[in-house]
C-alpha cells in the first residue's frame, strides 16, 4: 500500500532514506526527516513569493523578477531546548555584528575628524 504522508512524500520514499540512518528514530523524528527530505527536493517557490503571469512577485518586499527565485534548501531539526539555545546564539551574533559595525563607524568618523583638524 502506497501512503502519502502530510509532507507529500510516499512512505516508501521516506523509508528508503531512513535505511541510510543507523540510529533508531522516534515517530516524530521520522516525520521531521520526511519533512526535511521533501523540503530539500521541492521546487516550490520560497515563502512570500507568488507567480503572476511571467513574473515572480515577493509580497513581503514588493520586488518582482522574471527569473524564478531559488527554492530554499537546508534547515534545522532541533528540540525545544535547542530552539532557545540557537535563538540566543543568533541574537548574540546579530548584536555583536551590529556592535562591530557601530565601532567601525565611530572609528572611521574619528579618523576623518582627526584628519580634518
Amino acid at each position: 500500500m502506497y501512503v502519502v504522508n502530510a509532507v507529500g512524500l510516499g512512505d516508501d520514499v521516506c523509508m528508503l532514506y531512513m535505511q541510510a540512518i543507523s540510529t533508531k528514530l522516534f515517530t516524530h523524528q521520522k516525520q521531521a526527516l520526511c519533512w526535511m527530505i521533501a523540503a530539500e527536493n521541492s521546487e516550490r517557490l520560497p515563502p512570500f513569493w507568488l507567480q503572476r503571469g511571467t513574473y515572480y512577485y515577493n509580497s513581503l518586499t514588493s520586488f518582482s523578477s522574471q527569473t524564478k527565485p531559488h527554492s530554499i534548501r537546508g534547515g534545522q531539526l532541533i528540540n525545544a531546548v535547542a530552539v532557545v539555545a540557537v535563538s540566543g546564539l543568533l541574537s548574540c551574533l546579530i548584536l555583536c555584528c551590529h556592535c562591530i559595525a557601530t565601532v567601525r563607524n565611530v572609528f572611521t568618523y574619528y579618523k576623518l575628524f582627526k584628519s580634518t583638524t
